[in-house]
């Protein structure tokens, strides 16, 4: 038996009665990104959720901002 280089990744199990409930609170983490001495802030967004409020791969999305708030729009779906 071999021994695995990496630790798997645990399971997740979504449910999907939970990816359909808006409005639903999410937390992430501002990042830091370093570029010639300079820290930059960033923010990775992924997941089903995202698929099951419109967001799909390629689409448009509009980004308004403002002090203390991001706002995401879709703005046109992906071109099938």
């Amino acid at each position: 038996m071999t021994i695995p280089r990496y630790p798997r990744r645990p399971r997740y199990s979504f449910s999907r009665r939970n990816c359909g409930v808006f409005p639903q609170l999410r937390h992430v983490t501002v990042g830091t990104l370093w570029c010639r001495d300079t820290c930059i802030p960033w923010i990775r967004l992924r997941g089903h959720w995202l698929r099951h409020a419109g967001f799909t791969p390629q689409s448009l999305v509009s980004v308004v901002v403002m002090p203390g708030r991001i706002e995401l729009t879709l703005a046109a779906p992906a071109h099938q």
